[in-house]
């Protein structure tokens, strides 16, 4: 499992977390095709926290 935080931050967002830079590079990877190519050339399932929160509530 590999946890992306992908955020635009803003001018605001330094008060709230110091991964700023961080957490743009994770979105500007996710945004890259070429990126997108590998992962889904390599099996990753790109998913939200939402959707396995749904997935998990399906379960018996």
């Amino acid at each position: 499992m590999v946890i992306m935080h992908c955020t635009a931050p803003t001018e605001v967002f330094p008060h709230i977390s110091g991964s700023g830079d961080i957490r743009k590079a994770d979105m500007l990877a996710m945004l890259d095709p070429e990126f997108q190519a590998f992962l889904k050339e390599k099996g990753f399932v790109v998913t939200t926290w939402k959707e396995v929160a749904e997935r998990r509530k399906r379960l018996p």
